[in-house]
């Protein structure tokens, strides 16, 4: 007897968990053997995009990851390119070291579509939204919420640092296919699409941070310094909010991107007299009441303290360069009782809180992605972001 199995039945199957093995066929003729075989093979196989330094990428094959005891296997269905992502991409290759053999990416949603034997918060064919970085669960920090400040030695690993340690703890988000803790996945709502978990798994959360740190209302106006992608999620959060919002950018096409948006007043940093311009926008020609900055730029991050009034808040979120440069003198801010304060990403814990918003007020983060790309075509997406004209870019799998 030939037992002949046809691959539409195995592409039916791709999302369970078998390993090749797992089915066992007898009297099998040597072609179909043969056939049957690739197709095992591209099962238990995925797609994972790898920066090599110096603005080169490759598609390469992995292995499929197995959940281990406490970990899902999530399918893919909407990977975006964050900011951070470009610092490795402008990497040399000698910088990147073993990063340059992980698969990239942190910012994703998808399906789960094995689980470990221990998770029970999460069911296969649930829909979920990765936070993106995981820590020891179990200092002081963790427990807190705030896993980037873990207390472990080798505990903090952001969701492609996770590569870096046998078993992996966690993959990149810009594959096929994803494996992550279950404590960082959360059930996305009915009507919360993939591209907005995604974009809530860092850039999204980390602009609510910021605003839930400064306690920004309907009150306050805001300078916004820097329109890229996390910028984008911060005008969108402070207009639910009812904040006024002044937009500062040095590219045209992202300050007319941040108008569409609901910007209410724009301000082209490429030309002088910036902070002349936003003081003149304020009420009274005082500074605003709040300025944020996700630039990372030194020039940038001095005329948001410049651009508040007297008792001001300045929030600082932005990762450039040029970071490390002394760009602060104490008179700009103590002579007039402003606060300045940072953060580095976000509590996981707010995740809920901004949720419960984006339901309250009709939010979504999608308007502010502008592309969309196959995992097939990241060299291109990844060239198109570098321009930084664009809003966010994100990849999108097929159903």
């Amino acid at each position: 007897m030939c037992f002949v199995l046809h691959e539409d039945a195995y592409r039916a199957t791709e999302a369970l968990p078998f390993r090749r093995g797992a089915i066992y066929l007898s009297c099998m003729c040597k072609a179909e053997s043969k056939r049957l075989n690739k197709i095992l093979n591209r099962i238990e196989s995925m797609r994972g995009v790898v920066i090599l330094g110096n603005r080169r990428l490759a598609i390469k094959d992995f292995d499929r990851p197995v959940p281990g005891a406490n970990q899902v296997l999530i399918r893919m269905r909407a990977a975006s390119i964050c900011g951070s992502d470009m610092h490795f991409y402008r990497s040399t290759p000698e910088e990147l070291g073993d990063r340059a053999k992980w698969i990239a990416g942190h910012e994703v949603a998808g399906d789960v579509v094995s689980r470990g034997r221990s998770v029970d918060s999460l069911d296969v064919g649930d829909r979920v939204s990765v936070f993106h970085i995981s820590g020891c669960k179990s200092c002081e920090m963790c427990k807190k919420g705030y896993a980037q400040y873990c207390l472990t030695p080798g505990g903090y690993l952001p969701l492609a640092k996770g590569q870096s340690v046998k078993p992996w703890r966690s993959s990149g988000g810009m594959a096929d296919y994803v494996l992550a803790p279950a404590e960082i996945c959360h059930k996305l709502p009915k009507g919360v699409s993939y591209l907005d978990g995604a974009i809530l798994g860092c850039g999204a959360l980390t602009a609510f941070s910021i605003i839930d740190k400064l306690g920004i209302t309907a009150r306050d106006s805001v300078a916004l310094y820097g329109l890229g992608p996390v910028g984008l999620c911060a005008l969108l959060i402070m207009k639910a909010l009812g904040a006024s919002v002044i937009g500062i950018d040095i590219k045209e096409e992202r300050l007319k991107l941040a108008q569409k948006l609901g910007l209410e007043s724009g301000v082209d940093a490429s030309k002088p007299g910036v902070v002349d311009r936003v003081l003149g926008l304020s009420e009274g020609n005082r500074g605003v009441d709040v300025a944020l900055d996700f630039s990372g730029s030194p020039e940038a991050i001095n005329n948001a303290i410049r651009s508040v009034r007297s008792l001001g808040k300045v929030g600082l979120v932005g990762i450039g360069p040029r970071i490390g440069e002394a760009s602060i003198t104490p008179s700009s801010f103590m002579l007039r009782d402003v606060w300045i304060t940072g953060i580095l990403v976000s509590n996981v814990n707010l995740w809920f809180d901004l949720i419960r918003l984006m339901a309250r007020k009709n939010l979504s983060f999608s308007p502010i992605v502008t592309e969309t790309f196959p995992l097939t075509k990241a060299p291109e997406a990844f060239k198109l972001f570098d321009t930084l004209t664009t809003g966010k870019i994100a990849f999108v799998a097929k159903k």
